[in-house]
């Protein structure tokens, strides 16, 4: 059975399984487009304590996919005003393309009804066409390229889409 968990911040042990899904979604996607010491310090960087930090200082909510007795995605989202900006979704490679991205999805689109939620955002590494590709079939429009700052003066260009509500 497939459910979406919305993580309690100051549960650590829940927290901690978020934490190594994350570092599973950093070798995935910036392995081989950083260099070494800039991988290093990033994966450094992953840790109980800064997501306790953005969840405190942002209100970041952040929620792990579990299916049967497995936790096989997560995905991280912060709400400004009247937009909700889908920061992180990773799906474990083995459970990909089987729609547990488009069921996460959901569940975001969900928790903007009755809420004044104008629309939602993602931005995504200009190389990960598989997921640009599914950002796009769920009604996503490319708005701009941009640089994120990753910190450590790490800075990666993403396609920047939305979706009107």
């Amino acid at each position: 059975m497939f459910e979406i968990i919305k993580l309690d911040p100051l549960r650590r042990r829940i927290v901690e399984v978020f934490v190594e899904l994350e570092k599973k979604l950093l070798v995935d996607c910036y392995q081989n487009v950083l260099n070494k010491e800039e991988f290093q310090e990033l994966n450094k960087r992953i840790n109980y304590d800064l997501l306790k930090k953005e969840y405190i200082d942002y209100g970041d909510n952040y929620y792990l996919m579990q299916l049967n007795d497995e936790y096989i995605g997560l995905f991280q989202t912060r709400r400004e005003d009247r937009e909700i900006e889908i920061l992180k979704i990773y799906i474990d490679e083995k459970y990909r393309q089987e729609g547990f991205g488009y069921k996460s999805f959901l569940k975001i689109l969900e928790s903007t009804q009755n809420k004044r939620i104008e629309k939602i955002k993602i931005c995504v590494n200009e190389n990960f066409t598989k997921s640009i590709d599914a950002i796009e079939k769920w009604g996503f429009k490319f708005k701009e390229l941009t640089a994120r700052y990753l910190g450590s003066n790490i800075y990666l260009y993403e396609n920047c889409y939305e979706l009107l509500i």
